[in-house]
Order: structure tokens, then sequence, then C-alpha cells
């Protein structure tokens, strides 16, 4: 029963951890992979936590609006003793310490607005970052994409040289029957045997090109760089649609990248006005409380002889800086207009981005139907040709000149189809299509 219950056992975590290890080379959707590098990406995390940072410094702005206040109790020795007047005899008193303690309350009343701008510029600062983030945001599920459709590309490919390699194998067997029966030359055989060679050199590659691929995915999603990731997803072309002037003219007041500059603008503005604030006069209040005395007072009472308070109200106005508070103004003016050319660059740059990604996706949504007709005629062309070299009808030349002309056309075809996927997804990341 023991070794039952033991051999039962073993079966069962045996099987979690199989379930466990197919589940996790389980196919990704494309969204599935986008969720995992939202979640994984350091890019994108760094980028987060910057957005995090500006917003905690946006958040503590609100402190030059609030009071402070500080306390303070201590106690002092002295080389030599000193003489206090005490408020209970001995009412002179001669002692090598003495105890101190301090309260005291500062309010800014005014201070020309500058809290006011110095808050409105950490905010724009704090929306900057906020953009910044969604763009970066952006950039990850392209990435993701592009990455998830390169995997695709180059296994699309292996398997184009794979088909080539079963050919060339399958020229190599008629040649190699032939020459054994004398009704082809030795140059026919040794040409299908190089012909083969290099077919399983490009084979090769071909792996190679699929790993790399894969691990470049997997450094996107931000995962092991070693994981068997695996796409569930095809290769195919599906047409898209967009009203360009329309969704150019969402793009340039909503994309994240004109956001931003928008941001930056305020921010620039708010520090304009910071600077003309210096010029403002000042006004603060304060609140001081606090006793010293050789002895620690030991009731209400005690503290109530020895204790003073004062309440002051204070004007202060700037008068001469050694043209410190100019320098800062023209220093923020400058900063300001070239905050103004970054914008409107910015707006220029996005529509080029805009108007050259469409006419990307244009051309390679061309490129698609004429490589996927040549990769047809390539494909019967060679179909015909093997027939006739099988029958000896067509040289070992012939045939191998429709074989590179078939994997030419179908190498054409699929990275036809790659371009237009990645023109696509250019396309809606510069519309600002996954700024939410």
């Amino acid at each position: 029963m023991k070794n039952f219950l033991k051999t039962f056992s073993l079966l069962l975590i045996v099987n979690f951890f199989t379930v466990g290890l197919v589940w996790g080379q389980k196919p990704l959707t494309i969204e599935e992979a986008i969720q995992i590098a939202l979640k994984n990406n350091s890019t994108l995390k760094s980028s987060y936590e910057s957005y995090r940072a500006s917003k905690s410094s946006a958040f503590g702005a609100w402190s030059n609006f609030l009071p402070r206040a500080d306390a303070s109790l201590g106690r002092s020795e002295f080389d030599n003793p000193r003489q206090f007047f005490t408020y209970e005899p001995p009412y002179l008193l001669l002692s090598g310490s003495a105890y101190n303690f301090g309260l005291s309350v500062n309010q800014t009343i005014f201070d020309g607005g500058f809290s006011w701008f110095n808050l409105g510029y950490r905010r724009s600062l704090q929306r900057s970052s906020e953009y910044s983030y969604k763009q970066t945001k952006q950039e990850t599920i392209v990435a993701v994409k592009i990455a998830s459709f390169g995997l695709l590309k180059t296994e699309k490919l292996l398997e184009v040289q794979q088909d080539v390699v079963k050919r060339s194998q399958q020229q190599l067997d008629i040649a190699k029957a032939r020459y054994d029966l004398g009704s082809a030359s030795l140059s026919d055989y040794l040409k299908a045997k190089v012909l083969l060679a290099n077919a399983k050199l490009d084979l090769v590659n071909a792996k190679n090109a699929v790993e790399i691929a894969r691990a470049t995915l997997n450094t996107v999603l931000g995962i092991n760089v070693n994981s068997p990731t695996t796409i569930d997803a095809k290769l195919e072309y599906q047409k898209y649609e967009v009203n360009l002037d329309n969704s150019l003219k969402t793009a340039l007041s909503t994309h994240p990248l004109v956001e931003k500059s928008k941001a930056e603008l305020d921010a620039a503005e708010a520090q304009l006005m910071s600077a003309w604030s210096q010029h403002m006069p000042s006004l603060s209040a304060s609140f001081d409380y606090g006793w010293y005395d050789a002895r620690f007072p030991k009731t209400r009472q005690d503290w109530g002889r020895i204790d003073s308070w004062s309440v002051n109200f204070r004007v202060s106005m700037n008068i001469f800086s050694g043209f410190q508070i100019q320098s800062d103004i023209n220093s923020a003016k400058h900063s300001k207009r070239a905050a103004d050319e970054r914008l409107a660059q910015q707006k220029k740059d996005l529509e080029l981005d805009i108007r050259t990604t469409y006419l990307n996706v244009q051309s390679a949504e061309e490129k698609i139907s004429v490589t996927q007709e040549a990769a047809k005629s390539a494909e019967e062309d060679l179909n015909l040709t093997q027939e006739k070299y099988n029958l000896g009808a067509a040289s070992t030349l012939e045939l191998l000149d429709a074989q590179v002309s078939y994997r030419t056309a179908k190498t054409n075809e699929v990275n036809a189809l790659f371009d237009y996927t990645v023109a696509v997804s250019e396309l809606e990341k510069a519309l600002g299509k996954y700024a939410n």
C-alpha cells in the first residue's frame, strides 16, 4: 500500500511539472505577448518610475503653501558654573548645566506668486513625464509586434529553405541514379551535390536566424532570453484602412510627443513667471516660543514662569541682486522660445513621420501582390522544370536556375508581408493609436 501511494504521488508530481512545462511553452498571441512586455519590459518600467518620481515632486510643491514648524529640546554643559536667576529660592543659582526648549512656526503669506508658479512648473513636468511614459508604452507595443512578426518571418523563411533542401535532395538522388546507369555525367552529379551542400548551409543560417529572432523577442518581452517562445499568429496580408487627413489632425493635437512638448512649453512659461516673481515683495509671519533655565521645569506652572513667546511679521523685497534676477528672467525667456520652437518642430516631424509611414504602407501593399504573383509563377516553373528533369528533358543548370528563382521569389514574398506588417505598426504608432 505504501509503495502504491509513493508511486501515485510521484506520478502526480511528474504530471504537475509536465503540464506546467507544456503550459509554459504554449504559443502566445500577439496580445498576450504585449501584456507580458507591459509588465516586464525594463525600459517601460524605468519610464514609469520616472513618471512616479515627477508626480511625487509635483505633490511636494504644495509644501510651499503650508507652515513650517520646528521644535528643539536640549541640555548644555559649561566648563565653569554660571549664575541663573530662578523663580523660587534660592533666587540666584550657580549651575554647570542648563536646559532649553524652543518651538518656531513660520508661514509665508505672499511670495510674489513664486509658490504658484513653481507648482505649475512641477505639474507641467509631471505631465511631460506622463506623456513620455505613454510614448515609451507605444514604442514597447510596436517593438513587440515587430519582434513577433520578425520571428514569424524567420520561421517562414526556414520553411522555404527546408523545402529547397528537400528538393535538392531529390535532385541529388535522381542525378546519382542516372550517373550509376551511365545516363548522366559526373559533372551533373557533382553539381547536384554542391547544390544540396549550399542548401544545407543556407538551412543552418535560417535556423540561426530563427533563434536570434526568438532571443530578440524575449528581450523585448523582458523574459529569459533562452525561453522557447513561439507566436500564435500568421504573417498574412490584412487590409488597413485609415482616413489620413482626419487621423493626421487628431494626432497633431493629441499625440503623446505633441502633448509632451506642450507640457514642456507650459513648464518654461511657469519658470519665466517664477523669475519675474523675484521682483515682488514677500510677506511672512512667525511664532516663537521657548524657555531656558538651569533646572528642568516639572509642572505646567513652572513652564509658565520661565517661558516667553513672540509673534513676528516680516516684509522683504529684493532691491539689488547683482543682476541675478534679470539674468534668470532672460534665461527663462530663451528657454520658453526654445520650447515654442520644439513644439512647432515636433508637429512637423510628426506630420512627416505619419505621411512617410502611410506611404510605406501603400508601397508595401503593392509589393505584396507583385511578390505573391512572382512566387506562384516561380513555384509552377520549378515544378515543371523538376518534371522535365526527372524525364531527362531538362538540364541540371535549368533546374538550378528554377530553384534559385523559386527561393528568391518566396523570400521576397515573405519579406513583403513582413514589411507591410511593420509599416502598419509604425503608422499606428505615428498616429498615437497605442497612447492610452
